[in-house]
């Protein structure tokens, strides 16, 4: 049987587990893997498997920029997190799980939910908790760090959970995307892109536990839409083709819908935002000495116009970009 020292590792890191041996062995196995990979919990394994059999499961696991990203897929069986657990081991997350197959249901605070395909649930690692597969199952999960929820909303304070975010909700398919994209990567992601991807994923949790009772959901959904957008351009502004159709469609909204926004939160259109953004990543190039030419920084930021991005340069900061280039040289192209 696999044990921790042979567990394998990735170009990003990652480490993968497969529950193999007898039947004893396996449950024991995934017991601690769970332990590993997602956090402190007990497992008790169905009598017997659904399906009969020995238990099946294999699960993937990577830390990155504060956060914990899981992928599992296993034979039913039922984990619980003990008080005992909650207090010795770091409770400043929330479990936020794509029920990508199979069915769960989460009980904490006794209360419960049942997920099924296409649904997302979020429990707090800070509380008990119990997670029953009567089924095979399939998660996406994120360990999201409630630090990166504090400023998004109060909705922590006086925790209901579990919550479930059904498949039809507006934001699901956003966020089932999000969570998908962080534990499902055909592509490494760097630590920039993946805390992209996290606040995205923070600023949805936030919007949906706004719907909470008491609390003020339809301004917190309005923000977070925003905010998507922003992350969407920062993660697309090198790309010649952005604009707000795109973005709007990559945030589930019209293009109406997206100005309004702008105009509710920003100083500036979208697209008076974008041109500013694409300014100051040309300026931080050059200035950095990381490009050539000053037609090399405005291609790299999005622009495909030099004369355009020459006066809008020198109309935004007061100086030339040429006189930003290493030594002064002035830009030939």
């Amino acid at each position: 049987m696999e044990s921790e020292s042979q567990s394998q590792r990735c170009a990003e890191d990652w480490r993968r587990w497969k529950a193999q041996g007898s039947r004893q062995q396996r449950v024991d196995y995934w017991n601690d893997v769970i332990c590993q990979a997602v956090l402190d919990v007990d497992m008790t394994m169905q009598e017997p498997p659904v399906g009969g059999g020995l238990f099946r499961g294999s699960i993937s696991s990577l830390n990155q920029v504060g956060a914990r990203f899981v992928n599992f897929r296993s034979s039913g069986h039922e984990v619980t997190r003990t008080p005992r657990q909650v207090g010795r081991t770091d409770g400043g997350y929330l479990m936020v799980s794509l029920q990508y197959r199979g069915q769960s249901r989460l009980t904490q605070n006794r209360s419960d939910v049942v997920l099924n395909s296409g649904d997302v649930g979020i429990v707090d690692s800070g509380l008990p908790f119990s997670l029953f597969f009567p089924q095979e199952v399939d998660r996406r999960i994120v360990m999201l760090p409630k630090s990166l929820l504090a400023a998004r909303t109060r909705s922590l304070a006086n925790w209901r959970g579990p919550v479930r975010i059904a498949s039809d909700f507006v934001l699901t398919p956003l966020i089932a995307h999000t969570l998908r994209m962080l534990t499902e990567r055909a592509q490494p992601l760097t630590d920039s892109h993946a805390h992209l991807l996290l606040e995205s994923v923070a600023d949805y949790v936030a919007s949906c536990l706004s719907q909470q009772p008491g609390a003020q959901g339809a301004a917190a959904i309005a923000r977070a839409r925003y905010e998507a957008v922003l992350r969407h351009v920062a993660q697309h502004i090198a790309d010649v083709e952005l604009d707000a159709g795109g973005a709007a469609a990559a945030a589930g909204m019209s293009v109406r819908t997206l100005h309004r926004l702008f105009e509710r939160y920003a100083d500036c259109s979208f697209e008076q935002h974008v041109i500013r953004e694409r300014l100051h990543l040309a300026r931080r190039g050059l200035a950095a000495g990381r490009h050539a030419s000053v037609s090399a920084a405005a291609f790299a930021a999005g622009f495909n116009d030099l004369s355009h991005f020459t006066r809008r340069f020198r109309a935004s900061f007061g100086i030339s970009p040429s006189s930003l280039l290493s030594g002064g040289r002035e830009d030939e192209g």
